[in-house]
């Protein structure tokens, strides 16, 4: 499985530029207007329907997906990481803004396709980074063999919004990050569905995989929270402490993201199993009718 970020893109028109085949996939390099702004943006894609990647071509060096925005709501919880780990990389966007707002910081990426980092310094402004590691593998045989101890680890692993390896997505795998995390870690982990509806299963089951291994779990929806039923972007966060936290942050964006945190049903996700190596119904989850 390639261990990428994804999002749904919906761009209004576009030119293809180039397409690549590597050891693992076929990819295609696209440039659109994007965003209620209509920015031109690169993006990198296998349908024509989701995006691993993306930069704006104006210079820009912001992000350009909400989602991975949404990854900074974890310095609530973590002031200063000082070491973060990554499993995903796609063109390594998301490691150039955590080095940029946490310039003393370092970050490993564990990305299983050697392939993308040539199409990451050509078409996605990719440059090497001391504080940066970049490792070659599939991400559950990283945490696998891994001894280091990090202070956030980002978990980002889809192939698209219908295909994920379910072998980073069980209780098992968030035991290593669970090991692999210092005593005030914190996980944030992207996924795509719905908590309500015909989208809901794989999210119920997730979250009930993270609530069985980590002290507190914490769900925002990266859209729109008051519609249960929307099939979105949604952040998972994992805290590896007892510590309460509200909902108030001095960072203004970090405070708006806060808003969107799901106040869920004590009985959310008991419905569907936790997710084991064992059994780990993931395909038939995301692909639900």
């Amino acid at each position: 499985m390639i261990l990428l970020a994804v999002t749904i893109i919906s761009v209004r028109s576009y030119s293809k530029k180039k397409d690549f085949d590597t050891a693992y996939d076929r990819y295609m390099i696209v440039e659109g207007k994007y965003g209620s702004d209509s920015r031109l943006v690169r993006f990198l894609t296998r349908d024509y329907n989701s995006s691993d990647s993306a930069v704006y071509l104006d210079g820009d060096s912001n992000l350009v997906f909400d989602y991975t925005k949404f990854y900074r709501v974890a310095s609530h919880f973590l002031a200063q990481p000082k070491n973060a780990l990554m499993i995903g990389g796609g063109t390594f966007t998301y490691p150039k803004d955590f080095l940029r707002k946490n310039p003393d910081s370092k970050i490993t990426v564990v990305e299983i396709d050697p392939g993308l980092l040539q199409i990451a310094k050509d078409y996605f402004f990719y440059q090497d980074d001391s504080r940066q590691k970049l490792v070659f593998e599939d991400g559950r045989t990283y945490l696998n063999q891994n001894q280091e101890k990090y202070d956030l680890l980002i978990m980002d692993a889809y192939k698209s919004d219908t295909s994920i390896p379910f072998q980073l997505t069980t209780r098992e795998t968030l035991m290593h990050c669970y090991d692999a995390m210092n005593d005030n870690g914190v996980i944030v982990s992207n996924v795509i569905g719905s908590i309500r509806g015909d989208r809901d299963k794989f999210i119920k089951a997730e979250y009930r995989t993270f609530a069985s291994v980590f002290p507190q779990v914490k769900l925002y929806a990266v859209n729109d929270p008051t519609d249960q039923k929307l099939v979105q972007n949604f952040i998972l966060v994992g805290i590896k402490n007892h510590t309460k936290y509200d909902n108030s942050d001095s960072n203004f964006e970090i405070a708006q993201d806060l808003k969107n945190e799901i106040s869920l049903p004590a009985d959310f996700g008991q419905d569907v199993p936790i997710l084991t190596d064992d059994y780990a119904p993931v395909e038939n989850y995301v692909n639900q009718l």
